[in-house]
């Protein structure tokens, strides 16, 4: 490999480790995603997902393609398989699950978040909501990913788990986003806190 074409590699592995959704700091994930409904699927994805999930196809969030029981998430790994070339990762939540049972949701987002760690300016805890103010940059990519998703779910996840997944009414304009629904005002301050740590 000649020099010339080395300078090039370093520079692009360069921009995918500050294009990243982890802080390197605390290695905290964080990313805001698009959902895929399960009739946007592959084929034999769908197929696949019927025998192995619970209740697919939730009627009041179609961003819930089925439903797994808590012990035996390790089964998506392998109906993540036929998700690969789609670039479309599959994740739970404790969101919405069904009255208290061991069965969570499963939602399919894009792999590729449409807002990341760097896109946050800084975050304010409000009662059990915390409210995501961006950077000038943040705020056009959020624009636009809302733009584009009206009428579809957004996925916020920390780590690998989606702890909000509001609908989306309209282009978000205005630069903040809200996560809320959380479970008390303790986990909105702990949110917060993590969040502004690693910016």
């Amino acid at each position: 490999m000649n020099v010339f074409a080395k300078s090039i590699l370093t520079i692009l592995i360069i921009i995918l480790i500050s294009e990243t959704a982890f802080s390197q700091e605390s290695g905290i994930y964080f990313g805001i995603h698009e959902t895929c409904k399960l009739k946007d699927l592959p084929e034999s994805f769908a197929v696949k997902a019927k025998e192995v999930l619970s209740e697919t196809e939730n009627p009041k969030n179609p961003a819930i393609i089925g439903y797994i029981n808590a012990d035996a998430v390790d089964i998506l790994d392998d109906l993540q398989k036929d998700l690969v070339s789609e670039e479309i990762v599959l994740r739970t939540t404790h969101l919405l699950q069904i009255d208290k049972s061991s069965l969570l949701p499963v939602v399919a987002v894009k792999q590729r978040p449409a807002i990341i760690i760097s896109d946050i300016k800084k975050t304010v805890p409000h009662e059990t909501a915390v409210e995501i103010r961006f950077t000038m940059k943040g705020a056009k990519k959020f624009a636009a990913m809302t733009k584009n998703n009206v009428g579809k779910f957004a996925a916020f996840i920390i780590g690998d788990e989606i702890i909000s997944l509001p609908l989306i009414n309209a282009e978000i304009k205005h630069g903040v986003a809200l996560i809320a629904g959380l479970a008390d005002i303790e986990t909105a301050k702990e949110i917060s806190e993590s969040l502004n740590a690693t910016l």
